[in-house]
């Protein structure tokens, strides 16, 4: 394959670096969705852990 004149390939090149720039941002939002999943996970967590020490002191009182 013949590479056309010097405009072309630059072009190719600022479409590639653009694509690489999206690969990052693709890359950034996974991690962050990642850390979210984890924080509502971790949330979770505390909430299930709150509500039983919640419902172990209520049984405490009441029995």
């Amino acid at each position: 394959m013949i590479l056309g004149p010097s405009k072309n390939r630059s072009t190719n090149r600022s479409t590639l670096r653009i694509m690489l720039v999206v690969k990052g941002d693709e890359k950034r939002r996974r991690s962050l969705q990642n850390s979210l999943f984890i924080l509502n996970f971790l949330r979770s967590l505390v909430q299930g852990y709150a509500q039983q020490l919640i419902i172990g002191a209520y049984r405490q009182f009441t029995f």
